[in-house]
């Protein structure tokens, strides 16, 4: 059996011109033609005020982090170390770790636009195998998945045989996308390929046997019990066909350190933290009141894209909500998620002498004494009830804390189907 294994390390490089992100570049030669100009007209530039802007301006910008990961392929006695060149996906570690000990088929559910079929790719990156990529519909048929036979040039009738029996028989990792969205008896038509390690083809009446590096991943936005308020066009899928997945399901959200990383490498930090507010308190109120919208990492791109091409963020959210219903925009809570970015991601800033007396300039240092002379006292376990919490999307009950004495709402994501609802206490 294959091991896998990844190890990531994260490390942070100095400031240089080599790291700054184009936009943060553009204006930082603003910032230098304005002062050069203004400049010339009282008689010269003054070198030493023009290095001082360089690392005020260099320090503001987001740390350039890296992370280096390794896949430890373990076969028997051998054991081969392969590098990415890539920031991987959250999850791929744990993809991984079930491929290792033994898993042939695997399940990625989440919401639209989370990155599940970026998983899947990473995975064949990682393994070093080829990729097939078959999108599912309603439309799809056993041909589509088994071949059919076409004449050729020369007049005969020749199999051609379809994307999936080849990568089935030749070792390829193979993305089922949109599989909830399949004919349900269209996927019993692969249960045999799935669990027996074989098939016969419909088609030419002959037995394919799965390459022993055969992987196939299903993505779905459901777990394959049909489909929801959200995903309406998702079919009840077999339990047979689902058994095939059976303790190998992942559940996949949005990556938020990825997204706040991808915003960072082209804006500021305020218009981060803005920009990824807006987008967290979206989600969370998108997931309050079950609205049929999504607010995916497609949408962090664009509204990236949006605002490099100079457009506001109130003029970003107008087009967003361009379809939207008014008692939809309603609904919408801006601030009741705190979105902070982690300091880790950020450069401390050393202020020049001359920005002293500028508040925004002020030195992180003197916030300090004050975190230390009143510190918060950590919550204590009596200050804390317990009480029973039971999920409206698939009646499991779980515990959760409420503060001691106190009446309110809590935001609560059940641990079972991943359903995110509002508890009251």
């Amino acid at each position: 059996m294959t091991e896998v294994t990844t190890t990531t390390e994260a490390t942070t490089t100095l400031p240089s011109m080599a790291n700054v992100p184009a936009a943060a570049a553009d204006g930082l030669v603003t910032c230098l033609t304005a002062f050069v100009t203004e400049a010339a007209k009282s008689g010269g530039v003054n070198e030493v005020r023009v290095r001082e802007l360089i690392d005020e301006r260099i320090a503001t910008l987001p740390a350039a982090t890296s992370q280096a990961v390794e896949i430890h392929l373990t076969t028997g006695d051998k054991t081969e170390v392969r590098p990415l060149d890539f920031r991987p996906h959250y999850k791929l570690q744990r993809v991984l770790r079930l491929i290792g000990r033994g898993a042939k088929n695997v399940w990625l559910h989440g919401p639209a636009g989370c990155g599940k079929t970026t998983l899947a790719e990473h995975v064949a990156t990682a393994l070093g195998r080829p990729f097939t990529l078959l999108s599912f519909s309603g439309g799809t048929t056993e041909t589509h998945m088994f071949g059919r036979i076409m004449p050729s040039k020369s007049g005969d009738w020749k199999v051609r045989l379809a994307a999936f029996v080849k990568g089935y028989r030749d070792g390829h990792v193979i993305l089922w996308d949109e599989t909830d969205a399949a004919d349900p008896n269209m996927l019993v038509s692969m249960n045999a390929a799935t669990a027996n390690g074989s098939f016969v083809n419909p088609i030419d009446g002959r037995t394919y046997t799965r390459h022993p590096n055969t992987i196939i991943l299903a993505a779905a936005n459901t777990v394959g019990l049909g489909g929801d308020r959200m995903y309406v066009g998702r079919n009840q899928l077999d339990a047979a066909t689902l058994d095939r997945f059976v303790m190998n399901k992942v559940a996949i959200d949005y990556d938020l350190d990825l997204e706040t990383d991808l915003v960072l490498a082209h804006l500021n930090a305020d218009d981060t933290t803005a920009l990824m507010s807006w987008i967290v308190n979206v989600r969370a109120s998108i997931a309050r009141y079950k609205l049929r919208r999504v607010a995916s990492t497609r949408l962090v791109i664009e509204a990236v894209k949006a605002r490099l091409d100079g457009e506001s963020l109130e003029e970003i959210k107008s087009c967003f909500y361009e379809d939207w219903t008014t008692d939809e925009q309603n609904k919408i809570t801006e601030n009741a998620v705190p979105f902070e970015i982690p300091a880790s991601k950020l450069r401390s800033a050393t202020p020049a002498p001359a920005a002293k007396s500028d508040p925004k300039s002020e030195p992180a240092p003197k916030s300090a004494p004050k975190a230390k002379a009143e510190p918060q006292p950590e919550p204590k376990a009596e200050e804390f009830d317990e009480c029973e919490c039971e999920c409206p999307e698939c009646g499991h009950t779980f515990d959760i804390k409420t503060p001691a004495g106190k009446s309110g709402t809590l935001d609560v994501k059940c641990p079972k189907c991943g359903c995110e609802s509002e508890a009251a206490y």
